[in-house]
Parts: structure tokens; C-alpha cells; sequence
């Protein structure tokens, strides 16, 4: 376990100073993920997220996981959102719950292709653009199923935003019911809660209003 800390540390210090900033050229169309490993579940609870204990995770293992969902910029608002000890960032809490104020939340079900952390050696760069899994994700705007998007996809281990994963749009519910097209799912960092931070870019979505899909990012 102080090696896991200790090689994410030492990532986190590299990927800061070689930083890459995600979807710039459309930010009002990307939004911030922190999932939360206090509300993840592995084949009904026989094995955990984090911190990694036996039995480690493998293939097949089926898990479900919710988080928060924030508008881009809201993780830069914090001075403070990395944690200098490990590298971790702000999103979800040490011990669970939202760090801010989330415009809605997401829930992911899948199965795993291998253990994740298996990429993420001791001491060492992190083995990126490896997949991790294949997932559904269900994406809820507001406190109601108005506006909800479901997208299907391989996970890619990354770090900060440096192997972007294409995922499928599956279709949804309000403004999202005629949605097409993909979306990216973005690998950013591992966050207080011990899951980590993703960005998902909306900016190739087809027959989604523009307008009314970044008011529901904004939280308007």
C-alpha cells in the first residue's frame, strides 16, 4: 500500500509539470466525474476498490460505482485540490461524499479486464493506454431522470487527460433522447476517495441542442 502512494506521488509530480489540458478548444461542453469508492460495489461485496486488499480484482469481476458530476473548472477552483503527500485530488472525499456542490451524479456498471491497479506499478511510470475494462455509463443532469445519457465504452488507464477513450452513445432521456455520436472518456487522476477523476467531452455528440446542454453543464 506505500508503494502504491509512493509511485503515484512520484507520478503526480512528472504529469504536473508535463500537465495537458483537456479538450480546450470546447471546455463549456466537458464535464468533471469523481467517482466515489465508498459507494462501489464489487460482486456484491466479496472484494473492494480501495485501498487494494486480497482478493485483488480480476477478470470478469462485475462492479457498480456512482459519483458526482461538476462543471469544467470546478476541480481548478480548489488551491488545494492535490494532495502534495499523494497525489490524490479533491472530487470525491477521504471517507466519501462531494468535495462541491455536484449539478448531478453518475453511476457506472461493468466488468473488469484486470486488476486496475496492476497499471499503476511501485516506483515506476504507469502502464497508459491500457484497458481496464468495459463499462456503461449512466449520466444524470439535476436531481431527476429528465436528462440522462447512456454511453458504453473500454476504460484507458491515463493520466491527466493523456489517453482519452472513445465511448459509444447509447441514447437518453430529455435532451439527450435523439443524442448520437460518442463521447470521451478522459482518465485524469485518483481522487481523496481512493476512485479517480475522469473528464467526459460532449463535444462530438450529434442531434443534442448545443445551447441547452450547456446550460445543464453550467447547473442553470
Amino acid at each position: 500500500m506505500k508503494k502504491l502512494f509512493i509511485s503515484i506521488v512520484i507520478v503526480s509530480l512528472l504529469f504536473t509539470v508535463f500537465a495537458v489540458k483537456v479538450s480546450a478548444d470546447s471546455p463549456s461542453l466537458t464535464i468533471e466525474i469523481s467517482f466515489d469508492s465508498t459507494l462501489a460495489d464489487i460482486n456484491h461485496g466479496e472484494k473492494v476498490l480501495f485501498p487494494p486488499a486480497p482478493p485483488f480484482i480480476a477478470y470478469g469481476d462485475v462492479i457498480i460505482i456512482m459519483g458526482y458530476i461538476y462543471p469544467k473548472g470546478t476541480w481548478d477552483s480548489d488551491s488545494a485540490c492535490i494532495n502534495p503527500m499523494n497525489g490524490f485530488m479533491c472530487g470525491a472525499n477521504e471517507g466519501g461524499g462531494a468535495s462541491f456542490e455536484p449539478i448531478g451524479e453518475i453511476v457506472c456498471t461493468g466488468n473488469f479486464f484486470a486488476n486496475p491497479f496492476q497499471f499503476f506499478p511501485p516506483d515506476s511510470m504507469p502502464l497508459l493506454g491500457e484497458e481496464i475494462g468495459i463499462f456503461f455509463l449512466n449520466v444524470k443532469f439535476g436531481d431527476d431522470n429528465s436528462n440522462t445519457l447512456e454511453l458504453r465504452g473500454r476504460t484507458i488507464t491515463g493520466f491527466d487527460g493523456s489517453n482519452p477513450a472513445k465511448f459509444s452513445v447509447l441514447g437518453g432521456t430529455g435532451i439527450f433522447k435523439n443524442a448520437r455520436g460518442e463521447a470521451l472518456e478522459i482518465m485524469i487522476r485518483p481522487n481523496n476517495s481512493g476512485a479517480f477523476n475522469f473528464e467526459l467531452d460532449f463535444s462530438e455528440l450529434r442531434n443534442v441542442p448545443v445551447g441547452k446542454l450547456k446550460k445543464l453543464i453550467n447547473g442553470d
